[in-house]
């Protein structure tokens, strides 16, 4: 199937999704709802079928993630309820994300921030149902309300989830410049009844007009619609102009243009392969500059280690980028983004099992995260366990992630169910409109055709006579020649991109669909350009394989 180089899904601004965007260029979209609520501090009862499904939810997430009692510790911050005039939901969003954001710097604390708990799954559950499905004690919620061009009412409780009355609480009337300081006051109160100290610099506050347009960018770059996050792209431009040093818009004007490589232009046009290697070169540069401002802001900054060790995967010092990961994870293990972006970072390296570990680490700290459900899957698919691999495909959609396309279409074609194989493949290449997938068709139904046989040869033909941008998209569709039978074809894809940056294609290599390919020397030496052989001297070699000196083998 195809395997993006770039990413394929909007960043967001909490910091539990930003690490996964740091990771070589992969974040993979997770559809999300604004979740309603009744009293203001969030306990209306739910309807019985709500709480049914969600009881449903959290035994089979119990099961596939083998989770235990319930953790006394953690918070769970729920998406703010709006009153519906015209700015109230995206200024909701946009502070429940700026919340998740400051919170996740009190030391030690579990988060399962908005992002999460805005999937359809956890509408109307009252605090005990949520935190009965997530695992954690704290719940976070409330509402904003917009009254005028600059006032607005925020109403915000956190609470022990089995008690009836708030911890804290806050109800006031705020003007947006107020706003920007709500979640260092929020933080400031959290941490006592939390047991955890406040860490970091107070955020830096912009005009009031630059910061509505930000939150706007903000909710706009989590849909997963190309148009959506280029409008979003506009934004946080009009911000940076206004506010040229802010490092939020910064990081956001980063993260967008990084999810948008080969989509930017007219609708209907797509970038050249030059223009894709060009793009990302200057990202490149980029990341380790802004991780430098980053630092110099704050030394405790994790957004700008995740940039670094980006930057050093980027340059294949793969070495130093484990070497950093480990050190994050001595300090914040208990970040389920960072525990995802360890998994990602394994898995492209060839440590499934491992990759597998922090997975399933991340998913059971936030059940909800459909991205660390997803590589979950990934590891599972890779170790060639097709039920998990289904049974994970199936959480990770229930709760709302839209982009695991890919994944379901691997798994049906195993079962050879072309059928559902050819409509989850198009349904995944074609997200956005950019990129054509009327060959889908075709390629399924060469798959019921012997190896060798016209009907593939002609799909190979057809994918190599696509653009070189549109080649370039979906890494010269090396997985998909090697399931055709084309070793010869895929081999020679994988050379190709290893002399380019390392990029998401890399995760596709450990899968048995490649097993072929990697036993051919010229395998070995793709690894060589991309520089894993010293890591893999280092940490040893990606599972299934042995070194034979420096060289791989894998038989």
């Amino acid at each position: 199937m195809p395997t993006m180089s770039s990413t394929p899904a909007p960043p967001t601004a909490g910091l539990q999704r930003w690490f996964a965007l740091a990771s070589i260029g992969l974040v993979m979209a997770a559809a999300a709802m604004l979740l309603g609520i009744g009293r203001w501090w969030g306990d209306a009862a739910p309807p019985p079928a709500a709480a049914s499904a969600a009881d449903d939810l959290a035994g089979a997430l119990d099961r596939a993630l083998a989770r235990q009692d319930l953790l006394h510790a953690g918070l769970a911050i729920r998406p703010l309820s709006d009153a519906r005039p015209a700015g109230s939901g995206v200024l909701a969003d946009g502070l429940c994300d700026a919340l998740g954001t400051r919170l996740a710097r009190l030391g030690g604390l579990r988060l399962v921030p908005c992002q999460a708990t805005r999937a359809a799954v956890a509408t109307r559950l009252d605090d005990r149902q949520l935190a009965r499905l997530l695992n954690v004690r704290w719940v976070l919620g409330g509402s904003v309300e917009v009254h005028s061009a600059d006032r607005l009412r925020v109403r915000l409780a956190l609470r022990d989830a089995d008690l009836v009355r708030p911890a804290w609480q806050l109800d006031e009337e705020l003007t947006l410049a107020d706003l920007q300081a709500l979640p260092d006051r929020v933080a400031a109160a959290a941490g006592p009844l939390l047991g955890r100290a406040v860490a970091g610099p107070a955020a830096v506050r912009i005009a009031a007009a630059a910061y509505a347009d930000l939150l706007r960018a903000r909710e706009l770059a989590r849909r997963p619609g190309i148009e959506d996050r280029l409008t979003a792209l506009g934004l946080v431009e009009q911000v940076l102009a206004a506010e040229p040093q802010h490092l939020p818009a910064q990081v956001l004007h980063w993260q967008l243009r990084s999810t948008l490589v080969g989509n930017v232009g007219p609708p209907g046009e797509r970038a050249t392969a030059e223009q894709m290697h060009a793009t990302r070169a200057a990202l490149q540069q980029e990341s380790l500059a802004l991780a430098q401002r980053l630092i110099a802001a704050d030394p405790g900054d994790l957004r700008a280690q995740a940039l670094l060790m980006s930057h050093d995967v980027q340059n294949r010092r793969w070495v130093e980028a484990f070497d950093r990961m480990d050190a994050l994870l001595r300090e914040r293990a208990t970040l389920p983004g960072l525990l995802r972006l360890a998994a990602r970072l394994h898995l492209h390296a060839g440590y499934v099992t491992r990759t597998q570990e922090l997975a399933l680490a991340a998913a059971r700290l936030n059940a909800l995260d459909a991205e660390a459900l997803e590589v979950l899957a990934y590891a599972h698919g890779a170790r060639g366990d097709d039920a998990a691999l289904r049974e994970l495909v199936a959480l990770a959609r229930q709760i709302g992630h839209g982009g695991i396309g890919w994944a379901a279409a691997v798994e049906a074609g195993r079962r050879r169910d072309l059928a559902t194989l050819a409509s989850e493949l198009a349904a995944w290449v074609g997200q956005g409109g950019r990129w054509p997938a009327d060959w889908v068709p075709a390629y399924a139904q060469a798959l019921a055709t012997p190896p060798g046989s016209p009907q593939r040869t002609a799909v190979l033909d057809l994918l190599d006579s696509h653009d070189g941008g549109t080649r370039q998209q979906f890494a010269h569709y090396l997985f998909e020649k090697a399931v055709l039978g084309a070793v010869p074809h895929s081999l020679r894809a994988v050379q190709h991109h290893a002399a380019l940056p390392p990029a998401a294609w890399l995760q596709q290599l450990w899968w048995p669909e490649m097993a072929a390919v990697r036993a051919q020397p010229g395998f070995a030496d793709a690894m060589a350009d991309l520089g894993l052989p010293a890591l893999w001297a280092r940490r040893g070699p990606p599972d299934g394989c042995r070194l034979l000196g420096d060289r791989l083998a894998c038989p």
